[in-house]
């Protein structure tokens, strides 16, 4: 589950080196995505959820990687045409769907393992920061067609930042909840003599 968590970590981390006005992406988000997919691979047996966080993951990684390898120096301006700009919105709602989703079956899956083994995760915090950062998505998206809309870039900015740590350090928690919880003997090395919730 830690895969999971570096992966989320490297996806929300926005590392970049600009030199003579050329930047480029130290912590590639193909990358995060990829420690995700392998980590919800990992973790297919605990819950459905996270079985199907790997082909959204393998998705979004692909794309990104491709993104990186057209334009490795970061985003630049381009001047578009009323359809081109259309279809560069669509894909970017799309892309933003799909890392929505990825974050939801996370919460989903967490949720599940806190059901299946009888003791705290922190799914219904998670699941409440999971909301949050919904609601920062939808507004900006809806913001972002008003005039003056630079003015609230710095505030949504930090909410997402605070959604942001809070998420990593709840599924960092969960991840070494979990690590305890498979020390020695659990439900998915087989060992019907164990029961979950049973230890303090």
């Amino acid at each position: 589950m830690k895969l999971i968590f570096w992966g989320f970590l490297l996806v929300f981390l926005d590392f970049s080196l600009t030199f003579n006005g050329v930047g480029f992406d130290l912590l590639p988000d193909s990358v995060g995505y990829l420690l995700i997919f392998l980590g919800a691979g990992r973790m297919r047996e605990e819950s459905g959820s996270f079985s199907r966080m790997r082909p959204i993951s393998l998705v979004l990684a692909i794309v990104n990687f491709a993104a990186l390898i057209i334009n490795p120096f970061g985003p630049i301006e381009l001047t578009y045409s009323w359809p081109a700009a259309l279809a560069v919105t669509a894909f970017s709602l799309l892309m933003l769907f799909l890392y929505l989703y990825l974050l939801w079956l996370l919460v989903r899956g967490v949720q599940d393992m806190e059901q299946y083994y009888g003791c705290p995760f922190n799914a219904h915090t998670m699941r409440k920061a999971f909301i949050v950062t919904l609601c920062i998505s939808i507004t900006a998206q809806i913001l972002a067609w008003i005039p003056y809309f630079v003015l609230l870039i710095l505030p949504l900015g930090l909410a997402v930042l605070v959604t942001s740590i809070v998420l990593l350090v709840l599924l960092w928690r969960a991840a070494k909840t979990y690590d305890r919880l498979c020390d020695g003997s659990g439900p998915s090395d087989g060992n019907d003599e164990y029961y979950p919730g049973s230890e303090d």
